[in-house]
């Protein structure tokens, strides 16, 4: 009964709520991890709440700056306490703004994308005056280990979104067939 973007929302919010309760889980190996498990447990708590407020409330686009403001915020700390742009950290803006762009309604994509690139250009610039505001690894291996982990990490999560775009797509395209089919002969649908 909900709109495909309705759906995409809470499936979206549910799965990225709980893979990054679960990333919290994969920050033990380094040295700050306690900030990095509360960005990633307090993200994925927000995100669930929003799924759940969606799913109750039967709403979705009134969330949809909360979400990509959570999202970004989680980011950008992650990138202050991640390593910057050398660590694997940096992977996720691209699966965001896929994200953002997916669950966005109403025609202003000129905006969303301006805010994202303000967000990202805002981080490097940040980094490069100011590289003391980034912690970085404590050895190559972390890095690599974080970096590779993130970088296999996005191409995972954005298999998952694109099964889960293409699976809603289907079953909008076998609700319209099922409709055109009730309406037309079967020659003429």
């Amino acid at each position: 009964k909900n709109s495909l973007e309705h759906r995409l929302f809470n499936t979206i919010a549910l799965v990225n709520g709980v893979l990054n309760i679960f990333g919290a889980l994969g920050a033990f190996y380094l040295e700050n991890f306690e900030i990095i498990f509360l960005l990633n447990i307090t993200s994925g708590l927000l995100m669930i709440g929003m799924y759940f407020i969606s799913r109750i409330k039967s709403i979705y686009y009134i969330l949809f700056w909360p979400f990509n403001l959570t999202i970004l915020t989680y980011l950008s700390a992650m990138w202050f306490y991640n390593g910057g742009s050398v660590g694997g950290n940096h992977y996720y803006f691209i699966p965001a703004l896929v994200i953002a762009t997916i669950l966005l309604r109403n025609h202003h994509v000129w905006l969303l994308y301006f805010f994202y690139i303000s967000v990202t250009a805002s981080l490097y610039t940040i980094e490069y005056f100011h590289k003391e505001y980034i912690v970085s690894y404590q050895s190559e291996m972390d890095r690599y280990l974080d970096a590779g982990g993130n970088y296999i990490f996005v191409q995972i999560l954005t298999g998952i979104l694109i099964f889960i775009l293409s699976r809603n797509l289907n079953i909008e395209r076998k609700k319209s067939d099922s409709l055109l089919l009730n309406i037309l002969p079967e020659s003429v649908a």
